[in-house]
């Protein structure tokens, strides 16, 4: 064909058969990104970010979070852990590109091979998964190695946005003694437990609610109430320094114990003065209802007295009237307290919790999941760095129509190329070669000159592989 007259052997090796090897060590080519000091580079890295990542999670933990923050610097933490792994993606960019380009040379200098894994194999256009899947499937190791990373870095770019967040850390002293500076007054005032339960028989209040009209008494409902209190412990959350109660007190059912406050007989006149002031926003009330049953129909939850009277509306009657008796009993029990001597006060355990801080939190599901993703790109990285081996497979840049064109000097390869063949689609391009295998390496000269050998592309097996 005319162009191998017409191509000039640019960087061609010439050398005698004794020399082949070192003259291939003197002119052999490696790209930045395959050279081993580029590879134990990205080792170092990454174990760098492990090691980080582990050490940030300890903070983390014992201190309750890595460092104090504002909710508006969100974008700071958010998306700093994802542009430390896009630089890390980009920094293995020219890696991923460089295996795959790679592989086709390799492949030759390796051995014979046929068309479709050398002088046809494109692993740089096509999607890296397809090209993964075919990689493993021919067992390439760089190449798999190279696009795992690729992948697994990708995934660390999306993961990396939940790896820090932002709470509202509560740091809590426990142990904190508390003394109760008052105590309710039971003696005295009608209060006195032993008298109160020896009076349990006469203390039964009996009442009855209907409705009157006129002479007559209608929808009338007559009971019998034996009133008591129970004294109960709770938790309940202080704010300091007004004392002042944050969320409803949450009762331990397991310490309740009759309080003694036996009936509302026993209380007497305060009792009745502490629901007519409860009225007194009601005008004329006391002409229509005694104190107790205005608060069951006038008070806050307090049902018409239609809807409070008869047999069908008992169980709602009494509902109401255990409610406010127990809000009057409360309010009357506060205004009978006094203060308590030192040796009365009871010794009650606290928590102290300081709210209000906001600290960044390394997550831990997250963490795990990128020290195991980064563990697998650290023994990628080392497995291609062991098996790579660059030095002897070409002896200048592949990049250059000229240098791959002076690999083609003198090869039958181009008795196979027809002058039309840019016109053809892959799959009659393919048609020539079939049945060929391909090497790359030393070959004797032209019209079998031994003395003179070139270094190139041909069909068959190579006198010097690498």
């Amino acid at each position: 064909m005319s162009l191998r007259s017409s191509v000039q052997p640019v960087g061609a090796s010439s050398e005698p058969k004794g020399e082949d090897a070192t003259a291939m060590q003197r002119q052999s080519w490696t790209p930045t990104a395959l050279r081993r000091y580029t590879l134990l580079s990205m080792v170092l890295l990454s174990a760098t970010i492990i090691l980080a990542i582990g050490a940030l999670y300890i903070v983390s933990r014992l201190r309750d979070g890595i460092c104090n923050a504002q909710p508006n610097d969100h974008y700071l933490w958010t998306y700093a852990p994802t542009a430390l792994f896009t630089i890390v993606a980009a920094l293995w960019s020219p890696v991923d590109y460089r295996a795959l380009q790679m592989q086709p040379w390799r492949a030759m200098a390796e051995g014979r091979e046929d068309v479709s894994q050398t002088v046809l194999l494109d692993y740089v256009s096509p999607w890296n998964v397809k090209v993964l899947y075919k990689a493993i499937k021919r067992r390439q190791v760089i190449v798999a190695a190279a696009i795992c990373v690729s992948l697994i870095l990708q995934a660390l770019i999306v993961l990396s946005t939940g790896l820090i967040t932002l709470n509202d850390i509560e740091r809590s002293q426990s142990g904190m003694t508390l003394a109760a500076k008052d105590r309710f007054l039971l003696e005295g005032s009608g209060f006195d437990p032993n008298q109160l339960m020896a009076k349990r028989i006469s203390s039964t209040l009996v009442g009855a609610f209907g409705q009157v009209k006129g002479a007559e008494l209608s929808e009338l409902s007559a009971f019998a109430c034996f009133p008591f209190a129970q004294k109960v412990m709770t938790t309940v959350n202080f704010a300091l320094p007004a004392m002042q109660i944050q969320r409803p007190p949450v009762v331990e059912e397991d310490t309740a114990g009759t309080f003694n406050v036996a009936c509302l007989q026993a209380v007497g006149d305060p009792m009745d003065a502490l629901m007519r002031q409860a009225l007194t926003d009601v005008p004329s009330t006391s002409d229509v209802f005694d104190p107790f049953v205005g608060l069951l129909v006038l008070g806050s939850r307090g049902r018409p007295a239609q809807e409070l009277s008869g047999d069908a509306n008992q169980y709602r009657l009494l509902d109401i009237m255990n409610h406010f008796y127990g809000i009057s009993v409360a309010q009357l029990l506060n205004t009978h307290r006094i203060p308590a001597a030192s040796s009365e006060q009871p010794a009650l355990e606290g928590q102290l919790t300081e709210p209000g801080r906001y600290r960044l939190v390394q997550s831990a599901i997250t963490t795990h999941v990128l020290v195991c993703l980064l563990g697998a790109i650290l023994v990628l990285t080392v497995t291609t760095t062991y098996i790579m081996k660059t030095k002897t497979v070409l002896p200048k840049n592949p990049c250059s129509i000229a240098a791959v064109a002076s690999l083609l000097v003198d090869s039958k390869i181009l008795d196979m190329i027809s002058s039309v063949s840019q016109r053809r689609s892959d799959t009659e391009l393919l048609a020539p070669f079939g049945g060929y295998l391909f090497s790359m390496g030393w070959w004797a000269g032209a019209e079998g000159e031994v003395s003179r050998r070139r270094f190139g592309i041909d069909v068959g097996t190579a006198d010097n592989l690498r």
